[in-house]
């Protein structure tokens, strides 16, 4: 795989030799001296990874690295590799999350430039499903996306459904009017397989009503045809990160409910044990084990549970 690397850096010779050694490897790279120039390209095209040095002539790799983030200037999940001196690396270090990554410059420009594609190529993508049926939009899209996701696309709505129940893609961006089964069907069977699916709805038609029952009818969010495609891969890691956000709620308030259902079942045994009862303490602690999986509660949430029960009564002497 073939990669686009933006490179900003103002040292004249450094530059220069890390610029070889990628090309050296069928690396492309677009090359600048100051932040500016480096945005502008940025907003322009699309690329794999960017390199940065500490600090350039206009602004330093925090805020480049913030500016990036925001989405206002491009894709925000870009891979960015900060660049240092070995001795600096610890200074720096606080820039790191999933997609910036703190690389010392200590071995040679070869070495360094062969590391920075294997990372690039190794790393994870989410999957995506393109149903598109006109070949010049689909060929546009997955343009603007194959950088940022692995894309499969459909053009009709029977092979989006055979596509998806084979990979089950992590987003769909579906087109409304399809071949065969329609867009609108397409989403119902995806979502009766599961409800929280994200799908983004890719329609060329001015009408909010129909685009708001789409949504709730489960759809995650919309978007039209004539969406600038430098903004499109943005939109769509926006919907997939939204989604997910509003998963880990949801799931976060089933545990707890889930803890509830299990405290209350643990006391109502522990309280029939007091009792005699040990038919009924059967009864609860059976509720209380099945409200709790061991694949869905771990031991963590099991002990949570235990030091909120109070002890049961001394054995008879």
């Amino acid at each position: 795989m073939s990669c686009d690397i933006l490179l900003l850096h103002n040292d004249v010779a450094v530059s220069r030799r890390l610029r070889e050694a990628f090309r050296n490897i069928q690396a492309r790279v677009a090359c600048y001296a100051c932040g500016k120039d480096g945005v502008r390209s940025y907003k322009r095209a699309r690329f794999d990874a960017l390199i940065t040095a500490p600090q350039l002539a206009d602004i330093d790799a925090w805020r480049l690295v913030r500016m990036i983030r925001t989405g206002h200037f491009g894709f925000p999940g870009i891979p960015i590799f900060v660049v240092c001196e070995p001795h600096q690396r610890a200074l720096y270090e606080p820039l790191r999350d999933q997609d910036t990554h703190v690389v010392p410059l200590d071995g040679t420009p070869a070495a360094f430039a062969h590391d920075i594609v294997e990372l690039i190529n190794a790393r994870p993508r989410h999957s995506l499903l393109l149903v598109e049926d006109d070949p010049s939009a689909a060929a546009a899209a997955v343009r603007a996306l194959e950088k940022y996701f692995h894309v499969d696309l459909a053009v009709d709505g029977q092979s989006a459904l055979d596509a998806w129940f084979a990979r089950r893609h992590e987003l769909i961006v579906l087109d409304l009017m399809l071949p065969g089964l329609s867009g609108e069907e397409v989403q119902t069977r995806v979502l009766a397989a599961n409800p929280h699916q994200p799908i983004l709805i890719l329609t060329a038609l001015d009408d909010p009503q129909r685009c708001e029952e789409l949504m709730l009818n489960g759809a995650t969010d919309f978007v039209g045809k004539a969406t600038n495609l430098t903004e499109f891969a943005t939109h769509c890691l926006r919907v997939l990160q939204q989604s997910r956000y509003v998963d880990a709620v949801q799931s976060a308030i089933e545990s707890h409910d889930k803890l509830d259902v299990v405290s209350q079942s643990i006391r109502a045994a522990n309280l029939s044990l007091a009792r005699g009862q040990t038919h009924e303490a059967t009864h609860h602690l059976k509720h209380a084990l099945a409200a709790g999986s061991a694949e869905d509660m771990s031991d963590d949430t099991w002990a949570r549970v235990l030091r909120v029960i109070p002890p049961g009564p001394p054995p008879n002497s």
